[in-house]
């Protein structure tokens, strides 16, 4: 969990450091250059993610062990997997819709 709450810390901090950069002209957005800003944060970001994602995972695989174990259950498998498709629908959706909205102005 805390993990989790690294990202949830880190991010907008590093959104600030970004728009103060930005400001000074030292971001440079998509550049890798050792100059550039812009790189660190996106390695912070890139690693806080993964490091949030890995203890996420640790935590679910714990929870399906302590399911099985205490309740004798099978882990909710099926039930993640309908969520997912569901949000992906959704995202989609919401993504045709601004895009369509996009078009009709212009």
């Amino acid at each position: 969990m805390q993990g989790v709450l690294n990202y949830v810390i880190l991010r907008p901090l590093m959104t600030v450091v970004t728009v103060i950069a930005m400001l000074l002209g030292t971001y440079d957005d998509g550049s890798l250059a050792p100059t550039s800003l812009y790189t660190y944060v996106s390695l912070i970001n890139a690693t806080s993610q993964m490091w949030a994602l890995y203890c996420l995972v640790l935590m679910y695989k714990v929870g399906v062990i302590c399911l099985i174990r205490y309740t004798n259950h099978q882990p909710p498998v099926g039930s993640l997997c309908g969520f997912g498709a569901v949000h992906c629908h959704l995202e989609q959706r919401d993504g045709n819709q601004s895009r369509i909205n996009k078009q009709s102005r212009s």
